[in-house]
């Protein structure tokens, strides 16, 4: 099903959020030093108005989920569009460049569903923020709830900032290969291919426009030989091949779920998910080979 241009009506918030960190990105590109900022704070807050079916339903058929799964439920994935902008005001202070941030991953805890109908109530703060020698590693925490359903999903973000690298920093090339292989003894329970324009009906879907998913010449500009899918985008779908195949559809099944992006998902592409008998995945294309992203997860 091709996503509507219409729902890029839906992102306005999320879009303003994106371009705030970009332009406040600018402003603290050549800085070499940054006052200290606090964290674990009072938390930022929004109100989120009840969301759109149509929109959640094109959502969850680009994702390869069946709507009829979710009855009159919202995916826990799906959570990008309405807390970025939220956990975009808590990085409004932090005096690092935002024009190349890297989704770490995320952890998140299924307290509750969220149903349609219902205004979401979501804050975020800062937790902690590590400064290195080569990267800044942001962590937040968000947490959507409803008036009658507290702490009903909790989000806690990783963010990576690159920053200069330094040329007396010794190699872990061999570690961070480690790290992303797939390990050998895992059982595949499915697949998922993303066509070249997916990051663009990701940005549509979600309101996360970065050209990095979407424009070639800027994906090149950056580093990369195409344009590469979303982490949140590979993790829904990921999350959705568990729902089919692995749960019988049944979307309330996961209870936490804890994910780390990789490698990056070159579009258009093809990957396949394994899990071994421990709660751990894996997205990627063979066992013992590189996976775009790992995790690990819980059932109720």
């Amino acid at each position: 099903m091709a996503v509507s241009l219409q729902n890029i009506f839906y992102q306005k918030d999320v879009i303003q959020s994106l371009g705030t960190i970009a332009f406040n990105g600018l402003l603290h590109r050549d800085k070499k030093s940054f006052p200290e900022v606090h964290t674990q704070g009072a938390y930022k807050t929004r109100t989120i108005q009840p969301l759109n079916e149509r929109l959640v339903a094109e959502y969850i058929s680009h994702v390869g989920g069946k709507k009829g799964n979710y009855k009159n439920t919202i995916p826990f994935h799906f959570f990008p569009h309405w807390l970025v902008p939220v956990l975009s005001d808590t990085m409004a202070e932090i005096p690092f460049s935002m024009l190349k941030i890297i989704n770490g991953g995320c952890s998140v805890k299924i307290n509750q569903p969220l149903h349609f109908g219902e205004k979401l109530l979501v804050k975020a703060r800062l937790e902690n923020i590590d400064v290195g020698d080569t990267r800044v590693i942001i962590k937040q925490k968000a947490i959507t709830e409803t008036n009658t359903k507290p702490n009903a999903l909790v989000v806690e973000q990783t963010t990576i900032i690159p920053l200069a690298k330094n040329g007396n920093k010794k190699s872990t090339k061999k570690k961070d290969s480690d790290d992303k292989t797939i390990p050998v003894a895992v059982t595949e329970i499915g697949s998922f291919y993303a066509v070249a324009n997916a990051g663009w009906e990701f940005a549509l879907l979600t309101g996360d426009v970065n050209p990095l998913h979407w424009l070639q010449p800027y994906a090149n500009a950056s580093g990369f030989k195409r344009p590469i899918l979303h982490g949140y985008s590979s993790f829904a779908r990921t999350m959705e091949q568990l729902n089919r195949n692995l749960f019988s559809g049944d979307t309330s099944t996961l209870q936490a779920v804890e994910v780390k992006f990789v490698a990056p998902f070159y579009l258009p592409g093809e990957a396949r998910v394994f899990i071994d008998n421990t709660g751990q995945f894996y997205a990627g294309n063979v066992p013992g080979g590189i996976a775009y992203l790992k995790g690990s997860y819980t059932t109720k």
